[in-house]
């Protein structure tokens, strides 16, 4: 069993990949679940190279990219390919006019409203990417928060640690200046007075707009 280091799958996705041929390339020992992290490649088609199947999973909205240490050295390419994705509206980015396409079974769905609480909270202890508007800011002695609503017992939550605030603002991401702009946040969903995600590492964490 492998593991596609890097992404994170839709059910469209894995459906996608039943019956595949692939060359695959273990990126480490094998987790706790035995799985085998790799980076897969698609076979050769008409004499070109083959494609590292990562790279079409997000070109065609199939998968979402994920902040992996393992993956580092391609975040870049995972990105653009998730940009392509973006821009041509496919696969979990299709939309309904301006609106997010919304599947039946919200457990099931990688990419979620934060202003639908409700829904983010069924992923959680699952990955999740979650768009949405800043309303406010909070802050304790360790911990900083960014609100997506006006109920801290309910609405969803990002957190990180205040010892990260100087990368996101070396990466333009100032929480301070961060009231009202509308921000794309990927990780595991917790449950803390509602649904969080905790940002451990700044690639989590970036503008939408």
């Amino acid at each position: 069993m492998i593991r596609l280091v890097g992404v994170e799958m839709t059910e469209e996705g894995r459906a996608w990949l039943i019956g595949q041929p692939l060359h695959v390339l273990p990126t480490g020992p094998e987790d706790r679940w035995s799985r085998l992290p790799a980076v897969a490649f698609l076979p050769p088609d008409a004499g070109l190279p083959p494609q590292r199947l990562q790279d079409q999973l997000l070109a065609q909205g199939l998968a979402v990219w994920t902040p992996e240490a393992r993956a580092a050295g391609c975040l870049a390419a995972f990105g653009a390919a998730e940009a392509t994705a973006r821009g041509s509206a496919v696969g979990l980015w299709r939309a309904a006019g301006s609106a997010t396409r919304v599947p039946e079974n919200p457990a099931a769905s990688l990419r979620q409203r934060a202003g639908q609480p409700e829904r983010v909270l069924a992923r959680a202890g699952r990955f999740a990417l979650v768009e949405g508007r800043i309303e406010s800011l909070g802050k304790s002695r360790q911990t900083r928060y960014l609100n997506f609503g006006r109920s801290w017992a309910s609405d969803f939550t990002v957190t990180f640690s205040s010892s990260l605030e100087g990368q996101l603002v070396a990466a333009g991401l100032d929480p301070a200046r961060l009231t009202g702009a509308v921000v794309r946040v990927r990780g595991v969903v917790q449950t803390r007075d509602g649904p969080h995600i905790e940002v451990t590492d700044v690639a989590q964490i970036e503008r939408a707009e």
